[in-house]
């Protein structure tokens, strides 16, 4: 699952893959966005199903990634056909590779822009507000800005969050 307690499901992957480079991942999860579904298959993932998908399907998702096939719910599919597809209209042009924040990372950014602090932060994501720290200490290093102020201010520049 994307969403898991003390460590989110892209991570877990990209530790199991590594760990073990023959393991066969699938997730399965609420969230079927590009922000998701990209890093988690970067991370090593041979599938992505969304959770309304019917028992047999997960296990034909299992049996075939074990066997070193790919599977993606057909939600997934369009979500990633959608994003491959409006990926130049979208695509923030001066972020670099190191400066792209994780799906987590965003949803941090998107609730600081909504004026939570990190306590209400931590409540709405299910984290400690101690993680939600660490969260904004690796947005602040990723992006070279000083505390909270400047992640609100450079990531309404760069489209991801709107202020009001």
């Amino acid at each position: 699952d994307v969403q898991m307690p003390k460590m989110d499901g892209i991570e877990a992957t990209r530790r199991m893959t590594q760990e073990f480079p023959g393991i066969k991942i699938v997730a399965l999860t609420t969230f079927s966005t590009e922000r998701v579904i990209v890093p988690m298959l970067s991370a090593g993932a041979s599938g992505f199903l969304v959770k309304d998908t019917s028992p047999d399907r997960i296990l034909d998702a299992a049996r075939l990634a074990h066997e070193g096939g790919y599977v993606l719910s057909p939600r997934v599919a369009k979500e990633l056909v959608a994003s491959v597809q409006q990926s130049d209209a979208r695509a923030p042009r001066d972020l670099t590779p190191a400066e792209v924040l994780s799906e987590r990372e965003l949803e941090v950014v998107s609730l600081l822009a909504q004026g939570m602090s990190n306590a209400e932060i931590g409540a709405a994501l299910f984290l400690s507000e101690a993680t939600v720290k660490s969260h904004l200490s690796r947005i602040t290093a990723k992006w070279g800005v000083r505390d909270r102020i400047q992640v609100l201010i450079r990531a309404a520049q760069l489209g991801l969050v709107t202020l009001s």
